[in-house]
């Protein structure tokens, strides 16, 4: 499952298999101990239980087969297999995401005419908004879901992305380009089970460099 889940309820895992299981949820692990399960929903390799305490309380026990193991694991809420595996992992903490930002800035330096640090982003935020594709910005704002990074002249969104994306691979980072967005790429960077996205798009002569905590299609 995913390392955010790990430290949760994970129960333990048996060599025992599913059907084996079952038999011994009912017969052994719920009886007479102030419990009652009913089985939520069952497909290969995946069975879910509904499970209540005589005081109301309620959980998910799911029992997850694979390589001749199955695990049993207990949550509050409840999951498809497919957001165990996959479910979103949590934004970059501010430490973790100003090493990225290092990374990027060091990246720009060396590509020519950049804009980088706050007071100067903020001091040319007006003139980059007004060259920014119209998606990135509301009601003549940039977006708050979004922060700039920095600004780099002369140069293409595709030579600036592919310049970013060396720099985080050789960091360690992993970086995986999701879709085009606001005629721009979208990337997740991951370290360490924490995110961010970045946005590299084209601002007629500059190429501007976005970041965000949460993907910005689902928003």
């Amino acid at each position: 499952m995913r390392p955010q889940f790990d430290q949760a309820a994970y129960l333990f895992h048996t060599r025992d298999t599913l059907v084996t299981i079952q038999g011994r949820l009912q017969r052994e692990l719920l009886s007479d101990s102030g419990f009652s399960s009913a089985p939520h929903s069952q497909a290969p390799n995946f069975h879910v239980y509904s499970i209540q305490r005589d005081n109301g309380e309620r959980g998910y026990l799911y029992l997850i087969r694979q390589d001749n193991t199955t695990a049993l694991y207990l949550e509050r809420d409840l999951y498809t297999l497919a957001e165990l595996y996959e479910a979103p992992t949590q934004p970059m903490s501010a430490s973790a995401l100003s090493n990225v930002i290092i990374n990027i800035g060091t990246t720009l330096w060396v590509l020519g005419d950049v804009t980088l640090g706050s007071n100067q982003l903020r001091d040319r935020e007006p003139e980059l908004l007004d060259k920014m594709p119209a998606a990135l910005v509301a009601q003549g704002r940039l977006d708050q879901r979004f922060e700039i990074q920095g600004a780099v002249r002369d140069r293409t969104s595709a030579e600036v992305s592919s310049e970013i994306t060396k720099t985080l691979s050789e960091q360690q980072y992993q970086v995986s380009q999701i879709a085009g967005y606001s005629g721009g790429d979208l990337y997740r960077i991951e370290q360490a089970d924490a995110h961010v996205y970045l946005v590299v798009a084209q601002a007629q002569d500059e190429v501007v460099i976005l970041s965000t905590d949460n993907d910005p299609r689902a928003s």
